[in-house]
């Protein structure tokens, strides 16, 4: 494994904790330069586009995933009933 994808996992697992962070508080977590961000940003994207959102507005980077889904489905089937 190179370093690349070292930071891809750690970059998921970031952003699947904290559900949403800033760019930059993203950047200083996972302790790379800004043209590593840049570099990998794209990257990141099509790696993890069912899991993974970003909002160019904002600046921030969401979870989406299917274990978010899964929650916000089984939360929501309890409020109908």
């Amino acid at each position: 494994m190179n370093k690349d994808d070292s930071v891809a996992r750690r970059w998921y697992a970031i952003v699947r904790d904290a559900e949403n962070i800033h760019r930059w508080d993203l950047k200083d977590r996972l302790n790379i330069t800004v043209n590593d961000y840049y570099r990998l940003s794209s990257y990141i994207l099509y790696k993890f586009s069912n899991d993974l959102e970003y909002n160019k507005k904002s600046q921030i980077w969401s979870f989406v995933g299917s274990v978010k889904k899964e929650a916000q489905q089984i939360m929501e089937a309890r409020n109908v009933e």
